[in-house]
């Protein structure tokens, strides 16, 4: 956890970052999709361990995480 900031940050002064990832993961996903190892349809189940996913999509309490698509990092 950063406990600093400077120039004229403050502490909680917003970080802005661009998002080339979502664009690179977007970009990926179809280069393999046309190569036919994967469609959009499958489950990241097929891929992790559902330890490894565990926590990465809560919604009102409900871990939705197992049940992700490839679709769903889109």
């Amino acid at each position: 956890m950063f406990s600093k900031a400077y120039g004229e940050k403050t502490i909680d002064s917003p970080i802005v970052a661009a998002s080339i990832t979502k664009m690179f993961t977007a970009a990926s996903i179809f280069t393999l999709i046309q190569q036919g190892y994967i469609t959009l349809n499958d489950s990241l189940l097929d891929f992790y361990e559902p330890a490894y996913l565990r926590g990465l999509h809560v919604y009102k309490g409900k871990d939705y995480s197992c049940e992700l698509k490839i679709s769903d990092l889109l």
